[in-house]
């Protein structure tokens, strides 16, 4: 039974994917108790077994566990996954590397070679793990590409290939940890060195090199001392010198050349004009000189020559009345350079020069409305160039000239009328093709698609219309390669020798899904409660469950009042299910009990002083009633309760009475009670707790003696003994504190503590283990620590990632008195670690991507004596794996999608959750799965025993499914 649904309101998401909810653990759902004695002595068999075997391998395909359990998405919403990766930093585009990067199969970025002959492609290298990203491809030098990779540990980073596994590697790790490098506008590409600007905090942007090895990749000069930035455009090469502009914190903005050596790095110009103008932002190299431009205080524009020497270095032309100096750089061809300039009259002025002061000259001039530029220059043919002006009377449109006056020109009025064929304030895409021109234009009647010219009369005509129509296709090129134009459309390779014939798809990467995307996976008794994408184009979600059927399967039924977010689900005591959908600056409280949706309140409450917030989380439950927080006019922000009914929703304790807010926040679940802080008459917050009725709802610690800033973190320590540890944001960072557990003062135990990073990881015997970082030291970055509740106890327990870059410790699990978590750092990447809350105890548990390529696990989920998660491998792409705390006892069970293809959404929470139906005769584990097709329900039986020959065959002598 699918329920017809009505988009009202916008959809709002959160940043990042969601996974399962389970209930606390007031009784263990998988029911462990009764599989304890089962599994012991299984488990220490398993071991033995498993030892003489290959580790970590995924299981034989002889049979499958896991099994899809509804598609509920037929065709309605639709994504797209793989396709090719990176932009193209090369203008204009020329000879292709010779591959391309792309990702083909749904597991990352790759590096595929080109057979334009056979219409193919191979791929031949990779990033060292499943799910890399490529950025920019910033250029090629002999056998070297350049690009920026993009890994799970570190981030955005300058790597390089040769098109091997083995050449292919990250040459610099600038900015440790995943933020990676901090990329300009500009890199610079020739031998025998590479050019770029690097930005380090003590350095500020400077100018760098690179030869294609980690040995060979270092700073030039530190051209201004100290932290300011000194580089500031990249420019050209001329005989082995690069060209470049910066500023020495003396001069202002200058030229200055290197040969990549400190020594060989100084000084060229010292422009007449005050400092702070000046700046060279356009470079063309000549057969006798290196030419730029520069601007004056006035909006002048200069050019300037220079044979790399002081004295060969001089203005050769300038200009006063420019009105918009931000022109495109002079473009080479056949000896002679051309350029453009906006001037204050609102003509677009076109020059030419050699070089020299008697051979710079005007060509000609376009009537255009003012503040309109060249949108940019393309070599047509010998000397001639083919530009992009709007002359105020056909719009901008594709000309051309041969640096005279009776030869420049308008090609072709693309799109009659004032309009023009191309964005004036954009860049038009172009490619060179056999002496013609490859470009995007928009008719008016087709969209953007694939035009070409030959520059002459008539020869400007519309190769393909991709997207039939009116609507674009804006294909990118690439580059030419064995006489034709590759470019990328919708993801795929194509190629075109500028007839339409000639133009088709070359290699196909990636393919398009249609998921429904299932998230926020929550057990309620015999049914698991979650959101998921409905069988229509629009971008929203919608409530769903399932009693682990097909036919049991199906959104519910009712109105959600226009809040068509992402869902939390909580469960009362009964098997009723309240969740709270999000949306804009509020959020909906509504409640199930399997088959529809009853509205209960619209929750709102100032959380800025100019903006308010819904919830962003499940109203915690405390036997048969949940607990939040809302705002109203009559009370404030005070607690409100729900039992899923419209009659037993409302105020449940006005702690403040009247218009004055108690202001309850912090509110979470603590095993049978829901604890929460709250503000007195007085200003002196309390910590309360809540059985879910009004006598069993009362203060039982003190938060400080006077008024203080609020906590922003409770974490229950010792609930027995009312003992927990919370977050107080001051002035220089986080405070860390403890209550005392017999109604006294709390103890302060950290001062200091970055309160944004700050998460906590598990519970390791008496300890609590966190992730953060030290406001003050910003020499280690966000790591683990510990705390037992004593100051000498609260302490850094491991830096896994030595210096500022931080671990990127995540949410881990309890098992077997050790917290099982996932961290990053730079000599295995990010991989699973264990920890008891002590240094020696903290110790790396496995190395599933062997090497610095990282597995990245994710949704850890405790499920009886076994942690289930989600990790990616080159071979596999992200699957689910099982492991029992041992390393012999860690599988990978399954691919539900056969090759690198990822199968399971990558989830910050809890991953997988258990299930039963009403009589227990089937236990299942629910998740987000994905055979290719998109992300649905999947499920896999409980397995008992382990030992690698999960194949689903009740005659393999091991299996214990139920």
């Amino acid at each position: 039974m699918n329920t017809p649904l009505v988009a009202r309101r916008p959809l709002v998401t959160a940043d990042r994917r969601r996974g399962p909810r389970r209930r606390p653990p007031k009784e263990d759902t998988l029911r462990s108790q009764k599989m304890e004695g089962s599994v012991s002595w299984r488990r220490r068999l398993s071991s033995m077994v498993v030892a003489n075997l290959l580790f970590g391998l995924a299981v034989p395909a002889a049979g499958q566990l896991a099994q899809r359990v509804a598609d509920l998405n037929l065709g309605g919403w639709t994504t797209r996954w793989g396709g090719l990766c990176g932009d193209v930093d090369r203008w204009p585009v020329g000879a292709l590397d010779g591959f391309v990067f792309g990702d083909k199969a749904g597991g990352g970025c790759r590096i595929f070679t080109v057979d334009v002959a056979a219409g193919s492609v191979t791929p031949v290298s990779h990033l060292g793990e499943s799910g890399a990203g490529v950025g920019e491809i910033l250029g090629r030098v002999g056998e070297l590409t350049y690009f920026v990779g993009v890994t799970a540990a570190t981030g955005a980073e300058l790597w390089r290939t040769d098109g091997t596994p083995a050449g292919t590697f990250e040459l610099l790790d600038s900015e440790p940890g995943e933020d990676g490098m901090s990329w300009s506008s500009w890199f610079a590409v020739s031998a025998p060195y590479s050019y770029f600007p690097r930005r380090q905090d003590e350095t500020g942007w400077e100018l760098w090199r690179t030869d294609g090895t980690r040995e060979g990749t270092a700073l030039v000069r530190d051209v201004w001392p100290g932290p300011e930035h000194g580089t500031l455009h990249g420019g050209a090469f001329r005989s082995g010198i690069f060209f470049f502009s910066a500023d020495d914190g003396v001069h202002g903005p200058e030229v200055w050349r290197t040969d990549g050596t400190s020594a060989g790095t100084f000084l060229l110009t010292e422009f007449a004009h005050e400092s702070g103008y000046g700046a060279p932002f356009a470079f063309a190299v000549l057969p006798a000189a290196v030419i730029f431009t520069s601007a004056t205080p006035t909006g002048g524009l200069e050019l300037w020559r220079t044979d790399g020497t002081v004295a060969g270095t001089a203005q050769i032309w300038s200009t006063e009345d420019l009105l918009n100096w931000d022109s495109p750089p002079p473009v080479v061809q056949g000896g002679r350079a051309i350029f453009g300039a906006s001037k204050e009259d609102g003509t677009l002025e076109l020059w030419i020069t050699d070089g020299t002061a008697q051979g710079t000259t005007a060509v000609a001039t376009v009537p255009a409305p003012a503040g309109s530029s060249f949108v940019r220059f393309v070599p047509l043919g010998v000397e001639e160039w083919l530009f992009f002006p709007d002359d105020g009377v056909h719009g901008a449109e594709p000309w051309r000239s041969d640096g005279t006056p009776a030869g420049t020109h308008l090609v072709a009025d693309v799109r009659p009328g004032a309009l023009g064929s191309i964005d004036p304030y954009a860049w038009v895409t172009t490619a060179t093709l056999d002496g013609r021109i490859l470009m995007t234009l928009d008719d008016g009647a087709h969209g953007v698609e694939l035009w070409i010219t030959d520059g002459g009369a008539g020869g400007t005509s519309l190769v393909a219309d991709l997207v039939p129509g009116p609507y674009s296709s804006l294909p990118e090129f690439l580059g030419e390669q064995d006489g034709v134009a590759l470019f990328e459309f919708d993801g795929d390779l194509w190629r075109s020798d500028g007839t339409a014939a000639g133009t088709g798809l070359l290699a196909a990467f990636g393919g398009i899904a249609t998921p429904s995307d299932p998230s926020g996976l929550t057990e309620a008794g015999d049914l698991i409660y979650f959101d998921a994408h409905p069988p229509v184009a629009d971008d929203w979600r919608h409530p769903a469950r399932s009693d682990g059927t097909e036919s049991g399967t199906y959104f519910l039924a009712g109105d959600l009042g226009g809040y068509f977010g992402e869902s939390d689900f909580s469960v009362l005591d009964g098997g009723t299910v309240v969740a709270n959908t999000r949306g804009d600056e509020e959020s909906l409280i509504w409640s199930s009990a399997g088959e529809e949706i009853l509205q209960l309140a619209e929750v709102s409450y100032p959380c800025s002083v100019r903006h308010y917030c819904g919830l962003d989380h499940a109203p915690p439950s405390a036997g048969p009633t949940a607990l939040f927080a809302k705002w109203s006019i009559e009370a404030g922000t005070e607690l409100w309760s729900t039992d899923g009914s419209l009659l037993g929703t409302g105020l449940f304790l006005d702690l403040r009475p009247g218009t004055a807010s108690g202001s309850p926040r912090s509110i979470v679940d603590v095993e049978d009670e829901v604890w929460f802080t709250a503000v007195g008459d007085d200003g002196i917050a309390s910590v309360w707790r809540s059985g879910g009725t009004l006598p069993t709802t009362e203060p039982f610690a003190v938060l400080s003696e006077a008024p203080a800033t609020r906590p922003s973190e409770l974490w229950p320590l010792d609930p027995a003994s009312d003992r927990f540890l919370f977050l107080r944001d001051e002035f220089e960072g986080h405070e860390l504190w403890v209550s005392s557990g017999d109604g006294g003062l709390p103890e302060l135990l950290q001062v200091g503590l970055e309160g944004w990073s700050t998460e906590r990881i598990g519970v390791a015997g008496d300890r609590l283990l966190f992730a953060t970082a030290e406001f003050m030291d910003p020499g280690v970055g966000r790591e683990l620590w510990a705390s037992d509740g004593t100051p000498a106890g609260t302490r850094l327990v491991r830096d896994l990632w030595s210096g500022p870059a931080g671990s990127r410790a995540s949410r881990g699990v309890e098992l077997d008195g050790r917290v099982l978590f996932a961290a990053c750092e730079p000599v295995a990447g990010c991989e699973l670690w264990t920890s008891d809350g002590t240094t020696a105890g903290t110790v790396r548990f496995l190395d599933l991507e062997p090497g610095p390529g990282s597995s990245s696990p994710a949704g850890l989920s405790r499920l009886g004596d076994h942690v289930y998660f989600s990790a990616r491998r080159l071979a596999t792409g992200r699957e689910v794996w099982v492991t029992d705390g041992t390393a012999v006892g860690t599988f990978a069970l399954e691919e539900i999608a056969a090759g690198p293809y990822s199968s399971i959404p990558e989830v910050d929470e809890p991953g997988f959750v258990p299930w039963s139906d009403i009589d227990r005769t089937r236990q299942r584990i629910f998740f987000a799965g994905d055979d290719g097709t998109g992300a649905e329900l999947w499920a896999l039986p409980v397995v008992l025993f382990y030992d690698g020959f999960q194949s689903g065959d009740a005659g393999r002598w091991s299996d214990a499914h139920f």
